[in-house]
């Protein structure tokens, strides 16, 4: 399913990252790289051996 969603700003539409996989941003091409950024610093906080 394909939905059009609009928020007020950039920061407000990367809550999208609650829905984990089950959402996919498609554009604009700057929110989805928002959003990839936000996973991958997510992903770093949690790799093994960090904070050990």
């Amino acid at each position: 399913m394909e939905l059009e969603l609009r928020f007020p700003a950039l920061r407000a539409a990367e809550q999208l990252l609650a829905f984990g996989p089950a959402v996919e941003v498609l554009e604009p091409a700057e929110l989805r790289e928002a959003v990839m950024r936000r996973a991958r610093d997510t992903v770093s906080l949690y790799a093994e051996g960090h904070g050990d």
